[in-house]
C-alpha cells in the first residue's frame, strides 16, 4: 500500500470511492474536494494499491465541538482552530479489512502532532462509531447530520 498526498486530477476517482461507501444524504462533491485541497492540501492523503485508490482522507483545522456543514464549497479554515477535523474518511468495500483506514488516520495523527493540535475530532455515520471508538475515540454528542442520527466524536492525542 502506499500513501500519499491526493491531486485534484484525481477527484473523480475520489468520488467513486465515497459513491461506494456513502447513502445519498452524505456524498459531497468534487467542488467540495477540490475545495478541502485548496484550503490544506496536506491534510488531503490517499492510499493506493497497485497504483489503484483504494482510500481516502481529508483532514483540516477546526474548532472543536463544531460541525463541519455537508458540501461545504465555500468553506473556509478558522481564523482560530484548536483541533484537527477529519473531514472525511472513505475506503473501498473491495479493499476494507487490510488496514487501510487505522493506516489513513495514523497520517492524521502524525499531521496533528506536528500541527500541534492536542484534539482530533469527527462526526461518524453510518454506524461506523465503533470502528472510531477502536482507535480512541469518544463520543461528544448525538447529532443530526445528513438527514441521519450521527456521532459528534473526539480524540485526545
Amino acid at each position: 500500500m502506499k500513501i500519499r498526498k491526493l491531486t485534484l486530477e484525481e477527484l473523480g476517482k475520489i468520488f467513486l470511492i465515497q459513491s461506494k461507501c456513502y447513502s445519498k444524504n452524505f456524498i459531497e462533491s468534487i467542488e467540495t474536494f477540490k475545495r478541502l485541497i485548496e484550503i490544506y492540501p496536506e491534510g488531503c492523503i490517499g492510499a493506493e494499491i497497485d497504483d489503484i485508490p483504494v482510500g481516502y482522507i481529508f483532514t483540516h483545522p477546526w474548532i472543536r465541538s463544531s460541525v463541519v456543514k455537508l458540501n461545504g464549497k465555500k468553506l473556509n479554515l478558522p481564523k482560530e482552530p484548536d483541533c484537527m477535523c477529519i473531514h472525511d474518511m472513505a475506503v473501498d468495500p473491495k479493499f476494507r479489512g487490510r488496514g487501510i483506514g487505522k493506516t489513513l488516520f495514523g497520517e492524521t495523527l502524525e499531521l496533528c502532532k506536528r500541527a500541534s493540535y492536542s484534539t482530533i475530532t469527527l462526526v461518524s455515520v453510518q454506524n461506523s462509531q465503533t470502528f472510531w471508538e477502536k482507535l480512541g475515540f469518544k463520543k461528544v454528542a448525538e447529532i443530526v447530520y445528513g438527514k441521519e442520527r450521527a456521532f459528534l466524536m473526539e480524540f485526545v492525542v
